[in-house]
């Protein structure tokens, strides 16, 4: 059954290209878009099963090509990733199936549909790989079709929302190689596990490799839109059609927080650097991690909540509450990394995880339903929305 961990990237890549194939025949396309995207949750849906609540789940190890780990491609499908899988299947059904309703029929028939497919791939593969290459490369494949998305409508505000996103994410993708390579040249590995059992060792200096990671954690927070890196998202969201935007709200901006829980909890988890600096109560990486996490969700909680009562469109107003709603999900998380008891460190990172599961849904649906107040009214400013 280990092939079940590459099917839900499977049926993505596939989708995307039969969509692409069949562009000449918009119906069939859209049609192929919807039930490829139905056939990845119903994948999703097995997978799930099979490493949750099957009888003999446990977490599920594909070694692409036949190459062993550390050297080869590793796919890893445990409990979270499966969580955050289920998410993206859910909002995925949801926005591809509106995107046939109120994206304008000629603009889905180039190349809306095959974007769509292929972002799905690209944050199926940042749940599901098992290195920190490969990482980067899920994270590229996502940045290529969201600056597409962004930049869709064309014109002068659409492109210059674009260009700062693309720009954004490239320094962050910067960021995020120099890590790599420094962790390359510390650890010899860049497989997840390899690299955490290293870190672990008592005779291990983890020291480089905690410092290194701050240049990940860059990149993590500005994929997640925590303040101080937010400044793309209410652009963005206001430049991209809005089911696109409910798949970045609902899906790519989890990858940011998922990347935070699976780099920090897992693989820097165990590292141990000695400190005597004021508000880092051990020697753990997590401990260095808690006390910027928590600033940065705090300041996110309020940036976002004062953001959004000074708006007065639908989708600005939930760009700005989605800053803020993912601060209230790393502040869970923050306090989980800050304490040595397991129980607690659990219950935190699931208080984390339900936050965005709830965040997922609820803010792709709003984003959704301020789609459908646009097509019915010609605008979504609360000015000009009384009335109704």
């Amino acid at each position: 059954m280990r092939w079940l961990a590459i099917a839900p990237m499977l049926v993505a890549l596939v989708t995307g290209t039969a969509v692409l194939v069949v562009r000449a025949w918009p119906r069939l396309q859209r049609a192929t878009s919807i039930l490829g995207t139905v056939v990845y949750a119903a994948s999703v849906g097995v997978l799930v099963w099979q490493v949750v609540f099957a009888p003999d789940a446990a977490p599920l190890v594909y070694q692409v090509g036949g190459w062993r780990a550390p050297v080869g491609i590793t796919l890893v499908a445990d409990a979270l990733a499966a969580f955050m899988l289920a998410l993206t299947a859910v909002v995925a059904v949801y926005a591809v199936t509106f995107s046939v309703e109120f994206i304008d029929p000629a603009n889905q028939q180039v190349y809306y549909h095959p974007l769509f497919q292929f972002l799905l791939l690209g944050a199926t593969g940042a749940f599901l790989t098992g290195d920190l290459f490969n990482l980067f490369v899920w994270f590229e494949v996502m940045l290529m079709t969201s600056y597409v998305f962004v930049a869709f409508y064309g014109d002068e505000q659409h492109t210059a929302a674009a260009v700062r996103y693309v720009v954004l994410n490239m320094i962050g993708g910067l960021f995020m190689l120099l890590a790599i390579g420094g962790l390359y040249a510390t650890t010899g590995t860049l497989n997840m596990a390899d690299m955490a059992q290293q870190l672990a060792a008592p005779e291990f200096d983890a020291t480089p490799a905690v410092g290194l990671s701050a240049f990940l954690f860059v990149t993590f927070a500005l994929k997640a839109g925590l303040v101080p890196f937010q400044f793309w998202v209410p652009s963005a969201y206001r430049a991209t059609p809005l089911p696109v935007v409910a798949m970045f709200a609902g899906v790519t901006k989890k990858v940011g927080t998922y990347a935070i829980i699976r780099l920090y909890f897992t693989v820097f988890g165990e590292a141990a650097i000695p400190t005597s600096i004021p508000l880092v109560g051990s020697e753990s990486a997590l401990a260095f991690l808690a006390p910027v996490l928590l600033v940065m969700g705090v300041l996110s909680i309020f940036v976002g909540g004062l953001g959004a009562i000074t708006r007065d469109s639908l989708d600005e107003l939930f760009a700005y509450s989605s800053i803020g709603q993912v601060g209230f999900i790393v502040v869970p998380i923050a306090i989980a990394a800050s304490t040595t008891s397991g129980s607690l460190r659990h219950l935190g990172v699931l208080a984390g995880l339900v936050f965005a599961l709830h965040h997922a849904l609820a803010k792709g649906l709003l984003f959704l339903a301020a789609g459908v107040i646009r097509d019915g009214t010609g605008t979504t400013r609360l000015s000009e929305l009384g009335g109704l």
